[in-house]
């Protein structure tokens, strides 16, 4: 899409990335103007300069917009967006990696190879588990072991903690882009490149985290509490039941919605399913369409007429004002207005609050836009502040959407992920269990092979709720433990919390938020860290916040 719309603009960045389809996402007394050597990256980006035949194991990768290394090679940016985060800790891990490139292009051909397999199983609707990316855990070469160390410190992917490493891998690589228009200022063509490279990289990161938050595996395992925020799990056994409860979920599917409560963003219900559930005869079957409130008491299908920004007719297939939205075409709508918000970054004399800054009807800009969509749970209460879902509502859901095992859900209350967990799915839970590779249960010493045994050893001392008191059990619960640390970073809503964390994460400072990689951090010294706007903060939905944050009225699921 984003590819699509840049070669209409006839090659010209300014159109492209603050044109028409933007132009209500940037304040209006803006007037870019991009440098020659920053517009020859950009062209290079999108094709004007195609890889060579011959360097990667798949056909027709010519068309898709690629980075261009210093080595010669041009790798395309889906698979570099595959390989952030799962593969390579940090964007100076995947430059480092690209900086040794060709030494390194076994590995790479590899890695892509195995991400191409999967996608060709997903067209045709054949990977056996579509919850369990087999590259994450059975695929990976040998010769590199870094994805399962990654694996065992990956918080960073789920649910709230994937929001807080979206902003913050976004917030580098929109510096990163403004360090590259200082370069082609000051005529610095290699720094422009250096920094042009080094932001996509960044937004790939970003990116990862951002389609995350899609995942029903992703959309609600606390995956923090199950590393830190509990003292009777061993790590070994925190790694099982994130496994199982990311499998288990990805395959039951989730309700979600988004958080906006503006007059021109309409709320959005869908249900998502897990990692690898995109097959692309099936996108337009109902359980992949997305649903809007029409009333206090009905929902119907939303259309691309709904999104204020008219993409659909720049999607690789074209997507018309009635055709139905679907939850594909959120996730590759938000990701291309996110790679958006970089490039409009490297024209001259921009800063970091041009992502946060619109005019008066779309006050938040393309960061606004971007965080009023992305989803979270459906919430057990029947209602945030300012998203009131009635009975009703509730109802035509459970009609609208089903599971694939039981028919019609029965009441919203028997999806919600304790009762999941703990009192109606032992057997299907077991089936799950079944499945996850031997080598993690045998590392936790719960390889059950009896499903009497994994129910009583296993499911009840490790879902069964807390007592309600004494207050102690309660605080030791893990979703009580998972809200303790989102709060540190949120508060209990939106505020200025954000701008002392992310630098701390970054720099991998704070024992709240434990280092994620296994390498040394990016940017070691507080000089070399962007500042985080305060419209940024302005821009996080305060509903989102509250779903996260909150308890019982929030994305978990665990009543009073």
């Amino acid at each position: 899409m984003l590819q699509q719309r840049y070669l209409k603009s006839a090659g010209d960045p300014a159109d492209a990335f603050f044109g028409s389809l933007f132009s209500a996402y940037s304040k209006t007394v803006i007037y870019p103007f991009y440098q020659s050597m920053v517009r020859f990256e950009i062209n290079s980006f999108f094709g004007n300069n195609p890889p060579q035949a011959g360097n990667w194991p798949v056909t027709g990768i010519f068309n898709y917009p690629s980075l261009n290394t210093d080595s010669g090679e041009s790798i395309p940016f889906g698979y570099v967006t595959g390989l952030a985060a799962d593969l390579y800790g940090q964007p100076s891990d995947l430059v480092n990696a690209f900086s040794h490139l060709p030494g390194n292009r076994n590995n790479f051909k590899k890695f892509i190879y195995y991400f191409q397999q999967e996608i060709q199983q997903e067209i045709i609707g054949n990977l056996k588990y579509p919850d369990d990316i087999k590259i994450s855990w059975s695929s990976a070469p040998d010769d590199f072991a870094s994805f399962i160390k990654l694996a065992k410190l990956n918080y960073s992917h789920f649910a709230g903690h994937n929001l807080l490493f979206y902003i913050s891998y976004h917030l580098l690589a929109v510096d990163d882009a403004i360090q590259s228009a200082a370069a082609a200022k000051s005529g610095d063509r290699a720094g422009v490149h250096t920094h042009f490279n080094t932001a996509l990289i960044e937004e790939a990161f970003a990116l990862h985290f951002l389609t995350d938050m899609f995942s029903s595996g992703h959309a609600r395992v606390p995956r923090w509490a199950f590393l830190y925020g509990l003292n009777f799990w061993g790590i070994n056994q925190a790694d099982l039941i994130s496994k199982l409860v990311h499998d288990f979920e990805g395959t039951e599917g989730v309700l979600v919605m988004n958080a906006s409560a503006n007059p021109k963003t309409k709320n959005y219900f869908w249900k998502t399913y897990g990692d690898g559930s995109l097959h692309f005869e099936t996108l337009d079957q109902q359980d992949n369409l997305v649903y809007l409130k029409t009333a206090e008491t009905t929902i119907d299908n939303a259309k691309m007429s709904s999104e204020p920004i008219k993409w659909g007719e720049y999607m690789p297939k074209t997507r018309g004002d009635d055709d139905n939205l679907r939850r594909f075409d959120l996730i590759t709508g938000l990701m291309c207005a996110s790679m958006v918000d970089v490039f409009r970054h490297m024209a001259d004399d921009m800063t970091s609050a041009t992502s946060a800054g619109g005019t008066t009807d779309q006050p938040t800009g393309l960061l606004g836009y971007i965080l009023q969509r992305v989803p979270f749970a459906l919430p057990i209460a029947a209602a945030l502040p300012s998203v009131p879902i009635s009975d009703s509502i509730r109802d035509e859901l459970m009609k609208t959407f089903y599971s694939p095992k039981t028919g019609p859900v029965p009441a919203y209350g028997t999806t919600a992920l304790n009762v999941r967990l703990m009192k109606n799915n032992y057997h299907d839970l077991f089936g799950t269990f079944q499945k996850v590779p031997d080598t993690i249960k045998s590392r936790a010493l719960s390889n059950y092979s009896i499903e009497e045994d994994f129910r009583r050893h296993y499911c009840v001392p490790k879902f069964d709720p807390p007592a309600a008191s004494p207050s102690s059990d309660l605080e030791r619960h893990w979703v009580i433990s998972q809200i303790a640390n989102l709060q540190k970073a949120f508060g209990t809503s939106r505020n200025s919390m954000l701008a002392t964390v992310i630098p701390s994460i970054l720099k991998g400072t704070t024992a709240d938020f434990a280092p994620t990689i296994v390498t040394s951090f990016i940017r070691p010294s507080s000089s070399d860290l962007p500042s985080l706007p305060t419209n940024w903060i302005d821009a996080v939905p305060a509903d989102l916040i509250k779903a996260l944050v909150s308890n019982p009225d929030g994305i978990w699921g665990i009543e009073p």
